[in-house]
């Protein structure tokens, strides 16, 4: 997924087709855990996750350097000259402190591109016009853009402080029996229909189907 100048529209279509292939690998999952079901929610999980922050980095940096809105109008006014003129605005939307600096930056300073808020301020800084549409699609009722970047740290670095961050998640979703973020995210909630992991994904289809 690359930065575009032309239709935004076209990068949300990107990710989405990305998206609908990690669904068809977790279509038959469910419980009893095996080692093939536990390599396929590792990969599924932290490809879904990178997806997401890939797609926001890139839905930014396009409309910073001039793409274009289905009217065919540049989504800002004045488009950035290059792609480092444009992840300096990023920088100074989330860090004001770093105005008077541009790039490149380390990673301490890069957005957190899998943060909603980021992305909003980032397009609220250039003026971007379809920052309501994109706030309004960050807004459908999921927790999936909190939740899932934590299982993905988990599955990423297999460190303690992942694996009790994971287990925070589970009284969101109603789940009250202790177990493994395998087992989590593999778990229908009680609330009923497909195991969390699947629910997550449907959840960020939804989100980018409501994109501008």
């Amino acid at each position: 997924m690359r930065p575009t100048t032309g239709p935004i529209s076209h990068l949300t279509g990107s990710a989405a087709s990305r998206l609908d292939r990690l669904t068809t690998l977790t279509a038959e999952l469910a419980l009893p855990l095996t080692p093939e079901k536990r390599r396929v929610l590792s990969y599924v999980t932290i490809e879904a996750a990178n997806l997401w922050a890939q797609y926001s980095r890139c839905f930014f940096l396009s409309v910073a350097i001039g793409a274009i809105d289905s009217n065919g109008v540049q989504i800002v006014a004045a488009p950035a000259s290059n792609l480092q003129a444009a992840e300096d605005l990023a920088v100074h939307a989330i860090h004001p402190i770093k105005q008077s600096e541009s790039g490149p930056w380390s990673r301490r300073w890069l957005p957190d591109w899998q943060t909603r808020g980021h992305l909003l301020k980032a397009l609220d800084y250039v003026g971007a016009t379809n920052y309501t549409a994109v706030d309004g699609a960050l807004s459908y009722q999921t927790r999936v853009l909190l939740d899932l970047p934590t299982v993905r740290n988990f599955y990423a670095h297999k460190a303690e402080r992942a694996a009790r961050s994971v287990a925070t998640i589970q009284k969101h979703y109603g789940i009250t029996k202790s177990m493994s973020p395998h087992e989590l995210i593999c778990t229908v909630p009680p609330t009923g229909g497909d195991v969390l992991l699947n629910e997550w994904l449907d959840d960020i289809a939804e989100i980018l189907d409501l994109m501008p």
